[in-house]
C-alpha cells in the first residue's frame, strides 16, 4: 500500500485532545461515482449523507429555507435554525470579499462554485455536529455550515444531502474542530477499490512514522487546496521529461485530471503500450472520454481481465529540493487506479484532460487514483517552509504561531521576519539562520552581515557558526584560532546579543583529529535584549545527536512564568481606606519613569540655550535635579531586583540590571529533574511534588536517639545567671540595635518586607515591632505567618540534575530574624564556655585545619568494619564545593 502525507511531520505525535474522529465511507468510483459519509447534525441530531471534499472549505446542506432549487437526495431537506453567522464574523471573510459584503450585517450570504460546474447559493449559520471520538467520548460542537437553498446540478450528479468541506480554510470542518481543541490539523482517508472505506480527523488513527509513510511536501502558496510540490510524469519507470506539474489532492473529484501536455503524453504512451494488444478504441461508449474494448467484442467483467495490457505511471517529486532528504517521493498510479469497467463491459481511462474542463495547469489526483492508498495530510506541525539557494539552510514554521512576512538571504545566512499569529498587536520577531563557512577569512563576511542586520526589534540569531567564543567551549589537543574567536566575540558584543540559559553539555560537535578527539560548541542560539524583555523565560537545550555529528539546538521561549504561587497579594479592602488613593498616587509619582524626566530636562535645556534668562536657567537646574533623582530611584529599584552588592558607580546601567534580573531568573528555574531511577521529569507540578518529598525525607527525623543516659556525663557550664541573661526581656534600644545590625538589602521572606522598610518607617512601626518582640521572650506563642519561610534551592554545581545537587536555603521574615539576632548576640558571650578545645571550627579565628590529624583519622575510619551494629557515621554524605 502506498501512503503519502504532506507536509513532513514527526511520527504520530500526541495531539492536544488525545483523540480522533473516524467516519465510515460508503460508495465507490464506478458506478456510483462518489463516496459519502453519514454525519449527524442538529438538535436532536439527524443523519445526512455528505460528499467529502478536500478541494473546498465550506460544508453545506440542501436546506428548506425555503429551497429555490434543490436536488433529489437521500434524506429530507435540512431545517435551519436561527443561529446565523453575521457578515462581520471572520468566518464570513473567507467566503466574501469586501466588495461582496452584504448590507444586512446580521447574515453571511455565500455562493460556492465547483470545477465541474456545480454550485450552491445560501446563507452561513451554526448548528451542532455530533461526532464520536476514538477515545469513547462524544463531541457535540456548534460548527459553521451553509444552508444551501439554490443548487445547480453538475454533469456527474451525486445524490447526496450536501458537501463535507475538508480544505485548509477557516470554514473547513477540520479547521473549526482544530480551533476548538477537539482534534489536530490532520485529515486522511482510505478509499477501497471494492467500495467503502473510512475518513478520519486527528492523528490518533494511523501510525505515521517515517518507516510506514512516503512523505511528500506541501505547496504553501496554495492557501486553499492540499497541493504538492513540483512533480515529473514517470511512465512505466521511465522519465517522460514532462516536469513542473502542479498537483492537488481532491477527494471531491471522482476522477483524476492532467492538463493538456501531460495528458497527451500519457495517452501517447498508453497507446504505444497497447500496440499489438487485442484492444481497440470505441467511440460509442460515453462513460468517459476514452474507452477500449476487446478485439473479439467480449465484454470485460473486471479490471483483472485487462490490467496486464496497461502500464503503471507515477508522479515523482524528486526534482524538488525536498528530494535531498527523501529521494523516493513517488505517487504511483497502477492500472487499477486509473481504469474502470463501464456498464457496457469496456475499459475506460479514469484520467481526463483538465484543460478542457477549465482547470488550467492544475493536475488533480481524484478518488480513482487514491483507491487502496492511505492518504494522510498533516499540516499541524509545519505549514510553511523555505530553503536557501545552496540548500544549506532549511526553515520550517507553524503558521498557527508565526506568519512569515519576508525573507532574504546571504551566502552564510537567511534572514526572516515573522509576525506572531496569536497576538493582536502584530508583534514582529526577526530571526537569522546561520551556516558559517569553515575558514576565518570567509567567516568575516558573516560577521559583517550580522552587524549590518542588527536590529532593536525582537531578534534571534542561531545556527552553525563553525567557531567557538570561549575557551570553555573547547576540549582537545587541536587548538582553535584565537583571532577567529576574538572576531566572533567582537561580533556578538557589537550586535548586543546574549547567550540564554543553556541546558545539556556545552559541546555541540565532536570529531576525530590527528591529535585525538575534539569537542567544541560550534552551534548556538543568541538573542538580543528586546526579546529577553518580551518573553518571561528563554532557554536553550542541546539535544542528543542522531545521524549528524552536530547536536540539535532547541530554543524555547515562554510568555508566562512557570507556575507557582506569587507572594505579596493586594487586599481589596485597602481600596476602602480614605488615604489609599493618595498613597498610590504618591507612590507612582515616586516611580516616575526616567524617560519622562529626561524629556523634561531636554526641553528645559533647549529653552535655556535659546533664551538664557534667569527663569529658564532655574527651570533647567530644577529639571536636571529631577532627572538625577529619577535616575537614582530607578537605579536603586533595579539594583535591589538584581540583588547585586558588588556593582560600582561606573557600571550603573539600568539596561544591565534589566538583563541581569532576567538572567538570574532564567538560571534559577528548575526546568527538569531526574529521579532515583534516572527518569527525567519536566512537568512543573511533578517537579514540585518530588521536591517536597525529597526534602521532607532528608530533614525528617526518622530515628530518635536517647540522650538521657549521656546527660550524667556532661558538665554543667551554663549557670542560672547565664540562662537569665539569655532569656530576659529585651528593651527597645536592644531591639533597635538588632534591627540595624541586620542587612537591610537581604532577600525578604513571604511577607515581602525587608530591612529597608523597617529602618525607613521605624518611627511608625517601632511600637508594634517592640511589643511583638517582647511577647516572644515572655513565651507568648508566635503567629504561624510570623515564622513562615521561603525555601529556595541553590545549585551546588553548574549542571544540577537531581535534588541532591541543590542546597536548600531559608528566607525567613524579617521579624523572626530580629529575635534570632538578639539571641545570637546574647549567646556570643557564653560561647567560650560551651565550645570544647577540640571544636576548633567553632572557635573564633580558628578552622578545621587546626585539628587536621583528627579529621583525617575520622574520615579514614568511616569505611572501617565495626563489631557493633550501631555506627555514628551511618549515612554520612560529604559534599565539597
Amino acid at each position: 500500500m502506498w501512503k503519502t502525507t504532506a507536509p513532513v511531520s514527526s511520527s504520530s505525535s500526541s495531539s492536544s485532545s488525545g483523540s480522533s474522529i473516524v467516519l465510515p465511507l460508503l460508495g465507490n468510483v464506478h458506478p456510483k461515482g462518489y463516496y459519502y459519509a453519514q454525519v449527524y447534525i442538529g438538535k436532536p441530531p439527524k443523519p445526512y449523507f455528505l460528499d467529502p471534499d478536500t478541494g473546498s472549505d465550506l460544508t453545506w446542506l440542501q436546506c428548506d429555507a425555503p429551497c429555490t432549487s434543490c436536488l433529489e437526495a437521500h434524506h429530507p431537506l435540512y431545517k435551519p435554525n436561527k443561529d446565523l453567522v453575521s457578515a462581520e464574523d471572520p468566518l464570513c471573510d473567507s467566503l466574501q470579499s469586501s466588495e461582496q459584503k452584504n448590507e444586512l450585517l446580521e447574515q453571511c450570504d455565500y455562493e460556492v462554485e465547483y470545477a465541474d460546474g456545480a454550485s450552491s447559493l445560501g446563507v452561513l449559520l451554526k448548528d451542532v455536529f455530533s461526532l464520536n471520538l476514538t477515545n469513547g467520548n462524544r463531541a457535540e460542537r456548534p460548527l459553521a455550515l451553509g444552508c444551501g437553498y439554490d443548487q445547480k446540478v453538475a454533469h456527474h450528479y451525486h445524490p447526496v444531502d450536501g458537501v463535507l468541506g475538508l480544505g485548509k480554510g477557516p470554514t473547513s470542518i477540520l479547521s473549526q474542530l482544530k480551533k476548538m481543541g477537539v482534534v489536530r490539523n490532520v485529515v486522511g482517508h482510505c478509499l477501497s477499490g471494492k467500495g467503502g472505506g473510512y475518513l478520519f480527523f486527528g492523528d490518533k488513527v494511523y501510525d505515521a512514522s517515517p518507516s510506514h509513510v512516503v512523505w511528500t511536501p506541501m505547496l504553501h502558496d496554495d492557501q486553499k487546496h492540499y497541493s504538492l510540490g513540483s512533480a515529473e510524469l514517470i511512465f512505466d519507470g521511465t522519465r517522460t521529461n514532462v516536469k513542473n506539474l502542479h498537483v492537488t489532492f481532491d477527494s471531491g473529484s471522482s476522477y483524476s485530471y492532467l492538463h493538456s501536455e501531460p495528458y497527451q503524453t500519457l495517452i501517447s504512451l498508453v497507446d504505444k503500450g497497447l500496440s499489438g494488444k487485442p484492444l481497440r478504441r470505441v467511440d460509442h461508449d460515453k462513460t468517459l472520454s476514452l474507452c477500449w474494448k476487446q478485439g473479439n467484442n467480449k465484454p470485460f467483467k473486471s479490471l483483472q481481465d485487462v490490467k496486464q495490457y496497461f502500464k503503471p505511471f507515477s508522479l515523482s517529486f524528486a526534482n524538488a529540493w525536498w528530494h535531498l532528504w527523501n529521494p523516493y517521493s513517488y505517487f504511483e498510479i497502477s492500472p487499477e487506479s486509473y481504469l474502470i469497467i463501464s456498464s457496457e463491459g469496456n475499459v475506460c481511462l479514469g484520467v481526463l484532460n483538465g484543460t478542457e474542463q477549465g482547470l488550467g495547469d492544475t493536475n488533480i489526483i481524484g478518488d480513482i487514483s487514491m483507491q487502496d492508498k492511505m492518504v494522510y495530510i498533516n499540516y499541524n506541525w509545519v505549514t510553511n517552509g523555505l530553503a536557501s539557494s545552496n540548500n544549506k539552510i532549511w526553515i520550517f514554521s507553524n503558521e498557527d504561531t508565526l506568519l512569515l512576512q519576508n525573507n532574504n538571504e546571504d551566502e552564510q545566512l537567511v534572514n526572516c521576519d515573522f509576525l506572531e499569529a496569536d497576538t493582536k498587536d502584530q508583534v514582529r520577531i526577526t530571526t537569522v539562520y546561520v551556516y558559517g563557512k569553515h575558514s576565518c577569512k570567509e567567516r568575516r563576511g558573516l560577521w559583517h552581515s550580522l552587524q549590518t542586520l542588527q536590529t532593536n526589534n525582537k531578534w534571534v540569531v542561531g545556527g552553525e557558526f563553525n567557531i567557538i567564543a570561549e575557551w570553555s567551549e573547547h576540549k582537545g589537543k587541536t587548538m582553535p584560532n584565537q583571532t577567529d574567536m576574538k572576531e566572533f566575540k567582537d561580533c556578538i558584543a557589537s550586535c548586543n546579543l546574549n547567550h540564554p540559559h543553556t541546558q545539556g553539555s556545552i559541546f555541540t560537535w565532536s570529531g576525530g583529529r590527528r591529535n585525538g578527539m575534539v569537542f567544541r560548541r560550534l552551534d548556538r542560539a543568541l538573542v538580543n535584549e528586546t526579546i529577553l524583555q518580551y518573553f518571561d523565560d528563554i532557554c536553550v537545550k542541546h539535544l542528543s545527536k542522531s545521524t549528524s555529528d552536530h547536536k540539535p539546538v532547541l530554543l524555547t521561549c515562554f510568555k508566562e512564568e512557570l507556575g507557582g504561587p506569587k507572594p505579596f497579594r493586594f487586599i481589596d479592602s485597602w481600596a476602602l481606606h480614605p488615604s489609599f488613593l493618595k498613597v498610590v498616587n504618591e507612590y507612582w509619582k515616586a516611580l516616575t519613569p526616567m524617560e519622562e524626566a529626561e524629556e523634561q530636562a531636554i526641553s528645559a535645556q533647549e529653552a535655556y540655550e535659546q533664551d538664557p534668562n534667569p527663569n529658564n536657567r532655574e527651570a533647567d537646574n530644577k529639571a536636571r535635579a529631577h532627572l538625577i533623582q529619577a535616575t537614582n530611584i530607578e537605579l536603586l529599584f533595579w539594583k535591589q531586583k538584581a540583588n547585586l552588592k558588588w556593582i560600582s558607580e561606573g557600571d550603573c546601567n539600568s539596561k544591565f540590571y534589566h538583563a541581569f534580573v532576567k538572567g538570574r531568573r532564567a538560571k534559577a528555574k528548575i526546568r527538569f529533574i531526574y529521579d532515583q531511577a534516572g527518569k527525567e521529569h519536566r512537568d512543573m507540578e511533578n517537579i514540585s511534588t518530588r521536591a517536597i518529598d525529597h526534602f521532607t525525607n532528608v530533614f525528617s527525623n526518622t530515628q530518635s536517639i536517647q540522650v538521657d543516659p549521656m546527660m550524667d556525663y556532661l558538665e554543667e557550664v551554663i549557670t542560672a545567671e547565664d540562662n537569665e541573661r539569655i532569656c530576659k526581656l529585651p528593651f527597645k534600644e536592644e531591639i533597635k540595635a538588632a534591627v540595624w545590625s541586620l542587612d537591610p538589602g537581604s532577600a525578604p521572606g513571604p511577607d515581602g518586607f525587608n530591612g529597608t522598610f523597617f529602618r525607613t518607617y521605624w518611627n511608625i512601626i517601632k511600637t508594634d515591632v517592640i511589643s511583638a518582640t517582647q511577647e516572644f521572650f515572655t513565651g507568648v506563642p508566635i503567629p504561624k505567618a510570623y515564622g513562615s519561610t521561603f525555601i529556595t534551592l541553590i545549585p551546588k554545581n553548574e549542571k544540577p540534575r537531581v535534588f541532591g545537587d541543590y542546597r536548600p536555603i531559608s528566607l525567613s521574615t524579617f521579624m523572626s530574624k530580629i529575635n534570632t539576632r538578639i539571641l545570637v548576640d546574647r549567646i556570643q558571650a557564653i560561647l567560650p564556655k560551651i565550645i570544647s578545645a577540640e571544636q576548633t571550627s567553632f572557635q573564633k579565628g580558628m578552622g578545621v585545619e587546626e585539628q587536621i590529624l583528627l579529621v583525617e583519622e575520622m574520615v579514614h575510619k568511616i569505611d572501617s568494619k565495626m563489631t557493633s551494629s550501631y555506627s555514628a557515621m551511618e549515612n554520612v554524605e560529604i559534599s565539597i564545593n
